[in-house]
């Protein structure tokens, strides 16, 4: 680096597990100085069997400047990350990269696979991760000059993916707090709950630096209480080739697959549920021996949990979460570190079982690199958390099963609400979170006792938490 002559500090980070770490050092007009940063990372994920993801971000965007796929390698190293799945995507009419949609890094890590986001503004937008085609067209509907009037539901894009090998998600879903307030139904894609309840979406992206992680977790609430698994994912949602933009992996979701050396088994492990979702803290939950997207047997009982939390920044609490409602509250970090809880949680006879944290929001690792929400500007980085899920099965078909993301919470799915890209939608401030979802494979659809009570939703504060290489 070239810097004026003076004092000057140099601070190193790397993905979302070390605490910063920083030297100043005094140069002299034409001196050189060497630096050496050593930085420790308060938890090894990979040695714990978690593969990082980054599955929503864009190599090139328009702007003056042009990436090559390789230069996701060192990005991916710098931010600690094993798998990369770029997504081509539209500029306005413009449908630029399609050669690159058969580069594949899969030798050594982090594997580069490309995906594809196809944009239908009325219905939502959608992820295709690891599909073997691109689906055409890329775009229809309103808002668009071409293929306007093309009349076709997201459906139709999301079987093509599942018949192509990808599996399918819903991107950055909503936009702003408070999905299902009674007075202003607001941000739920018009496609989703249909398709959500066709069983055709794989995950929903739960974090992402267009959408808001609490507004979304109210969404995936309300749907693992209908009794409809499905797993979490996320991404930035950034442009590579853009120089004013966060850095890669800041949101990222943590996998924990079968063979940590196998694409094919990493990403059934991303669909069946084994993973968190984080934009700082970690964690591993387990209740009882089954750790997220596994069964736990045997409902309508008393059941032990044992949660890992790891982060680089403090943390406010950590909660335990059944069936959408929070059950215990416990204290977090005060600074960056490692700290293990353990109790008991009563067992419904159907439903789901999660932890989640909260990161402390008084410590920023990078200013935002514009202090406006707006348009104009990129939204402020804050921190927020999420969770672990054990899932637990209702009675019509394994009475005896205790599987995550069956009834027991709410009644009716919303109606779908405005489109996301609505012309006066300002961009929202983000925040920093954690999740973990666990899901059962045989899950029940049946209702308990036949009645299914109020789900209560809940709220969780943010953070500021940014990683940079």
């Amino acid at each position: 680096l070239t810097v004026p002559a003076g004092e000057v500090n140099v601070t190193a980070v790397q993905g979302l597990a070390t605490p910063p770490v920083t030297q100043t050092v005094t140069l002299a007009p034409g001196e050189t100085h060497t630096v050496t940063l050593t930085l420790a990372p308060v938890w090894n994920a990979r040695a714990n069997g978690w593969l990082s993801g980054e599955h929503h971000f864009h190599l090139n965007y328009g702007g003056p400047y042009t990436l090559e796929p390789g230069a996701l390698i060192d990005m991916g190293r710098a931010e600690d990350l094993d798998v990369l799945t770029p997504m081509l995507a539209n500029l306005a009419q413009r449908f630029e990269d399609q050669p690159l949609f058969a580069y594949r890094h899969v030798k050594a890590k982090p594997w580069i696979i490309w995906s594809q986001e196809v944009r239908a503004h009325f219905f939502g937008h959608l992820g295709m991760l690891n599909s073997s085609a691109l689906f055409w067209p890329w775009i229809w509907g309103p808002g668009y000059d071409v293929h306007q009037r093309d009349d076709r539901p997201n459906a139709e894009a999301l079987d093509w993916a599942r018949a192509h090998g990808g599996m399918n998600t819903y991107v950055h879903p909503v936009p702003s707090e408070g999905p299902f307030s009674a007075a202003a139904p607001n941000g739920i894609p018009v496609g989703f709950v249909a398709d959500a309840v066709q069983g055709k979406i794989d995950a929903i992206e739960l974090a992402c630096l267009w959408s808001d992680e609490r507004g979304t977790t109210d969404l995936w609430y309300r749907v693992l209480n209908a009794g409809l698994p499905m797993a979490i994912t996320a991404g930035t949602d950034v442009m590579n080739n853009l120089y004013r933009t966060m850095a890669i992996g800041t949101t990222r979701v943590y996998v924990h697959p079968d063979k940590p050396g196998d694409v094919t088994s990493y990403f059934a492990a991303l669909k069946a549920g084994r993973s968190f979702v984080s934009t700082g803290p970690m964690l591993d939950f387990h209740l009882e021996k089954a750790g997220p997207g596994q069964v736990v047997l045997h409902g309508n009982r008393s059941a032990g949990w044992m949660l890992d939390l790891h982060s680089a920044v403090a943390v406010d609490t950590v909660q335990i979460i059944v069936n959408g409602a929070v059950v215990e509250t416990l204290t977090g970090l005060a600074a960056a570190g490692s700290k293990r809880y353990a109790g008991r949680v009563t067992l419904p006879v159907g439903g789901w079982v999660a932890a989640r944290r909260r990161a402390a929001c008084a410590t920023r690792r990078v200013p935002s690199p514009s202090t406006t929400a707006s348009r104009a500007g990129w939204p402020t980085p804050t921190c927020l958390h999420w969770r672990s899920r054990c899932w637990t099965a209702g009675a019509s078909r394994a009475p005896e099963r205790l599987v995550s993301g069956v009834p027991g919470g709410c009644s009716t799915l919303p109606r779908s609400g405005t489109s996301r890209h609505s012309p006066s939608r300002s961009w929202p401030s983000r925040h920093c979170d954690t999740w973990t979802v666990a899901r059962s494979a045989s899950m029940t659809r049946s209702i308990v006792g036949g009645s299914i009570p109020t789900c209560a939703t809940t709220r969780a504060t943010r953070s500021s938490r940014r990683a940079s290489s």
